[in-house]
């Protein structure tokens, strides 16, 4: 319980700093998935918040080249603390966002509508910029993220059925809640 209060306020502090551009808070949020990633993420977390990271990085980096995104000053993919953002946010899915995570039916309209509603709030905090009206923005990444959400959670369940045959294949312990 403890773990589930400190993954929940952790990442909520470390959204605000980052999309707010407080000075310490790529330091201070990269020490905290550092401590996740140490101290509560299993081998299959850690795995699976590598993926979130590339996934996320990639489709932001694409949405801001085809213009859904500016930001300012203009980086090469996305902003630094973006990055960093997408590495907290992944230390939510098996903690305070496991009923989501677990649960695909929810999962794909919520993490769609959630991811859209995340930037249309780091725009109203001067974050992000959204060429396009925040209808045509939300429709855009409500479908993006709908699609990339079934695709993570899928791919990930997938792995983790394969890693749970092998397991049981050799007596060995397996990482059962990641299979739910």
């Amino acid at each position: 319980m403890k773990t589930l209060f400190i993954n929940v306020i952790g990442f909520q502090v470390c959204w605000l700093g980052l999309v707010l551009s407080v000075p310490l808070a790529i330091p201070i949020a990269l020490m905290y998935a550092l401590w996740h990633l140490l101290k509560v993420a299993s081998a299959s977390e850690r795995r699976l918040i590598a993926l979130i990271v590339v996934a996320g990085t990639l489709l932001d980096s694409s949405l801001t080249a085809f213009g859904v995104f500016a930001f300012t000053p203009e980086p090469l993919l996305i902003p630094l603390w973006l990055c960093v953002l997408w590495l907290v946010f992944a230390t939510t899915l098996k903690h305070s966002l496991r009923w989501l995570w677990t649960r695909q039916f929810w999962l794909l309209p919520l993490g769609g509508f959630g991811a859209a509603a995340s930037y249309l709030a780091g725009e109203r905090l001067g974050a992000v910029a959204l060429p396009y009206s925040q209808v045509v923005t939300a429709l855009i990444l409500t479908g993006c993220w709908t699609l990339l959400w079934w695709g993570l959670w899928y791919g990930h369940r997938r792995y983790v059925a394969a890693q749970n045959t092998h397991a049981e294949a050799y007596g060995q312990n397996q990482d059962l809640g990641s299979s739910q």
